[in-house]
């Protein structure tokens, strides 16, 4: 539901994203979005699916916050010496 939601609302997205799920006993599961190591979003996801839609919907808002935050900082930082990834 999160990659769907997230490829409907930012088609231009060229950023690789890392999602890992991990099971616990007695939440069900824990969500991570990754970027580069970054951790962006983390949430506890009961079996039921009530809330999915709902935590997916976070999900993606957080997302985006995210990458304008992202994308401005890259681009006023100064690389005149060295490249962005170098940083």
């Amino acid at each position: 539901m999160f990659s769907q939601l997230l490829n409907d609302k930012y088609e231009d997205l060229e950023e690789n994203l890392t999602v890992k799920e991990r099971a616990t006993a007695l939440s069900g599961s824990i969500i991570t979005i990754f970027h580069r190591q970054t951790i962006i979003y983390r949430t506890a996801l009961s079996p039921g699916i009530q809330q999915i839609e709902s935590k997916a919907n976070d999900a993606v808002k957080a997302v985006g916050s995210y990458m304008v935050k992202w994308r401005l900082e890259r681009y006023l930082k100064d690389t005149f010496d060295v490249d962005y990834d170098e940083i």
